[in-house]
């Protein structure tokens, strides 16, 4: 029988692939969005083969959003008229539980990326350029919310 992979191994060696270096030595943005990149990749794009998620490193980076005045969207992944808004949290090994009020901050993010809703909210130009994508009448959304964090029940469900 094959040896289970476990995710942080897989993580690790994605790490090492990218950065050509160890977890502990990347700074948090590596951190975070090699982690992102990794999950989206190697396990959802895998999960959902019909919506046309990048596989390269590369190619997944153009979707990332990250940075200052990212409106707490890391990645925004477009499939024809589906969008996928994605938050990263790489926490480390502390086996943080995440915060019930940042993940539902995440779930109220169109509230600051809608054109007319949110429009006096800055936002930085690689978001700017991914929302003037999107249909806001037609297209449909994803919110996913990816954390190496623990969950609460309230987060569960």
């Amino acid at each position: 029988m094959p040896q289970k992979v476990k995710f942080r191994d897989g993580l690790r060696s994605f790490y090492k692939k990218h950065y050509k270096s160890d977890e502990g030595e990347l700074n948090d943005y590596q951190r975070t969005n090699g982690f992102g990149v990794f999950y989206l990749i190697d396990i959802y794009g895998k999960m959902n083969p019909g919506l046309g998620i990048p596989d390269d490193y590369d190619e997944m980076m153009e979707c990332c959003v990250d940075g200052r005045d990212d409106c707490g969207i890391d990645f925004i992944l477009r499939n024809e008229d589906h969008n996928i808004l994605i938050q990263t949290k790489f926490r480390g090994k502390n086996n943080k539980i995440e915060d019930d009020d940042e993940v539902m901050g995440f779930m109220r993010c169109f509230k600051k990326i809608h054109p007319k809703v949110g429009k006096n909210i800055k936002k930085n130009s690689k978001l700017d350029e991914a929302l003037s994508d999107i249909n806001w009448k037609s297209d449909t959304f994803e919110l996913i919310y990816i954390t190496t964090g623990k969950g609460n029940d309230l987060i569960h469900n």
